[in-house]
């Protein structure tokens, strides 16, 4: 059973933007690559807006900014990061962990997360991934995932899960197509047809525990 935790890191990027804006708060909403570039879709509230757009501008950190809504009391972002500064960033050790944040708070003090972790193993790897980058990790809190989760209740792995999550909510279920399965999988760093095939797999599994699931044992192929 997966192991989820309270963590808090050091300030990763955004420090010139903190200084700026000090009480601005972003929660994460989506991390992905696109072309190989980092980006990452936030909600930001708390303080100036655009005192904050100001300073996106000229913060070293990223490579530019996108306003994709404004509903006033909150705006959201995608934040464009620099391109040959994977080593820099977390990512690559989360999804080589199958690592699921479940919340990301960020402030001006550094990241809270909540993260989904599939053992012992998987954070220690982080940690030291934090450690070698120079980051602050302090475990606040672990525990184990309750039993009810929905992707142990129906036999999903937690890569399976995330590709199903990510699928939904880029629109690759609509009709049309909002995203392509090779869009999908450069977000992922995977190939498609090894994005494909997970994808298959969960759905198979997905069906088999939920639409054929039969609780008193007949099965009835009429």
């Amino acid at each position: 059973m997966a192991l989820v935790g309270r963590v808090k890191l050091g300030l990763l990027y955004l420090h010139e933007t903190f200084e700026a804006v000090p009480d601005m708060k972003l929660q994460q909403e989506e991390f992905r690559t696109v072309s190989g570039e980092p980006r990452l879709t936030v909600w930001a509230w708390g303080d100036d807006f655009d005192s904050f757009e100001t300073a996106l501008t000229t913060d070293s950190t990223i490579a530019g900014y996108q306003r994709l809504s404004d509903l006033h009391e909150k705006r959201l972002y995608q934040l464009i990061f620099l391109k040959g500064r994977e080593k820099k960033y977390l990512y690559p050790i989360a999804l080589e962990q199958n690592i699921m944040a479940i919340r990301v708070i960020i402030t001006s003090d550094g990241a809270n997360l909540i993260p989904r972790f599939p053992s012992r193993e998987a954070i220690t790897a982080y940690h030291e991934a934090c450690q070698e980058r120079g980051i602050s990790f302090q475990l606040q809190q672990l525990y184990r995932e309750k039993p009810d989760d929905p992707s142990e209740q129906f036999g999903l792995t937690p890569g399976q899960r995330e590709v199903l999550i990510r699928a939904h909510k880029r629109g690759y279920f609509n009709q049309p197509r909002n995203v392509t399965l090779e869009e999908l999988a450069e977000g992922m760093e995977v190939s498609s047809s090894a994005l494909g095939r997970r994808m298959r797999r969960a759905l198979d599994t997905l069906i088999d525990q939920t639409v054929r699931s039969n609780r008193d044992g007949s099965d009835d192929e009429s």
